[in-house]
C-alpha cells in the first residue's frame, strides 16, 4: 500500500465524509506540513520509523479530530 493511499484510508472507511476533492486537499495539505509530499509514491513498508510516524501523524490530521 502506498502513503498516499494509507492515508486517504480513514476517509474512505467513512470517518471523515466530504467530497473527493476535499479530501484529497487535506493529504495534500497535510503532506506539505509534515514535509513528506516525496514519500506520497512510496510504499509504506519501505519507510523509515520516523517517516511511519509522520505519516501517522498526517492520517489524523486528514480525519480532522475535534
Amino acid at each position: 500500500m502506498c502513503v498516499a493511499l494509507s492515508t486517504l484510508t480513514p476517509s474512505y472507511s467513512g470517518l471523515t465524509g466530504g467530497p473527493d476533492a476535499e479530501i484529497k486537499d487535506r493529504v495534500d495539505r497535510a503532506a506539505r506540513t509534515l514535509r513528506i509530499e516525496h514519500l506520497l509514491d512510496r510504499k509504506t513498508d519501505r519507510l523509515s520509523g520516523g517517516e511511519m510516524q509522520r505519516v501517522s501523524i498526517g492520517r489524523a490530521i486528514v480525519r480532522r479530530p475535534r
